[in-house]
């Protein structure tokens, strides 16, 4: 693995801080919504809310969140093996950090 992989895979050992999980804060923010609007809809009289469904749904997004790492791994590990081994422009030229982002973007939009 280069090190412009590395530095993109672990940024914080490169900054010297550590950089916020943006799902860890998503998550949170969509958990106080959806709370919010079940309160909302509950001081209103409104049923919104099927707890099987609400279950069920939650379920089937986080299932296809993790599917969707998951996959991606598949993808990116043996794309960062085979580059490590077999690379033409080596990660210290200018082009091997650019082969690697264009690599990442043709994975990521896949």
């Amino acid at each position: 693995m280069g090190a412009l992989l590395r530095a993109w895979l672990h940024p914080e050992a490169h900054l010297g801080y550590e950089l916020p999980d943006p799902i860890k804060a998503s998550s949170a923010y969509f958990v106080l919504f959806m709370l919010l609007e079940l309160a909302v809809s509950t001081y209103q009289g409104k049923k919104v809310y099927n707890l099987r469904q609400s279950l069920s749904n939650l379920s089937a997004g986080f299932f296809l969140v993790f599917l969707d790492v998951f996959t991606k791994a598949l993808f990116i590990f043996p794309y960062s093996w085979l580059r490590s081994r077999v690379a033409i422009i080596p990660d210290d030229l200018e082009l091997g950090w650019l082969h690697q982002v264009l690599g990442f973007l043709i994975v990521d939009h896949s």
